[in-house]
């Protein structure tokens, strides 16, 4: 009998202690602001620096090869005795700003560089990339934007005027 009694108010004890927990919260204070150090500007600056880069180099790759492409087919029907005539070249930077100009960056991804939260930004044809915090301004393509949280979509880009 003694130990029935122990069973039953151990059980009691024990659906007490699991009533007694704390409903979890969503609404978190929000962090508080850390500043920027120079060294956190100078790695920002280089991961932008090294995608630029990156992007150049992606351009002149694709460039080598399809001219290499042209010259093989050259080879294939037999022109290449024929004396190379000059061809114009053009411009892509007129064609991409007229595109980048209607539409708007994009959301990339969310980091941590070198302690703070940033938020990669690409142009909307992807020639540029911007590390922002959440809520700044920032210039992209001569247009400005801010960086929006929201609960609903997350993060999204808004054009805040010229």
């Amino acid at each position: 009998m003694q130990s029935v009694k122990r069973h039953l108010t151990a059980g009691l004890l024990l659906l007490g202690a699991g009533m007694a927990q704390a409903a979890p919260t969503t609404d978190l204070p929000p962090a508080p602001p850390i500043p920027e150090s120079a060294m956190q500007q100078h790695i920002q600056q280089m991961v932008e620096e090294d995608y630029a880069w990156e992007v150049k180099k992606r351009d002149v790759a694709n460039e080598l090869e399809l001219e290499r492409m042209k010259s093989e087919i050259r080879k294939l029907r037999g022109e290449d005795n024929v004396q190379a005539r000059a061809q114009p070249v053009s411009m892509p930077e007129d064609s991409g700003t007229s595109q980048s100009s209607s539409g708007l960056p994009h959301v990339l991804l969310e980091s941590n560089i070198g302690g703070l939260s940033r938020v990669a930004v690409s142009s909307a044809d992807g020639s540029s990339l911007r590390y922002v915090s959440p809520g700044q301004r920032f210039t992209l393509d001569g247009r400005q934007f801010q960086l929006v949280r929201d609960k609903i979509s997350g993060l999204t880009i808004k054009e805040t005027g010229r």
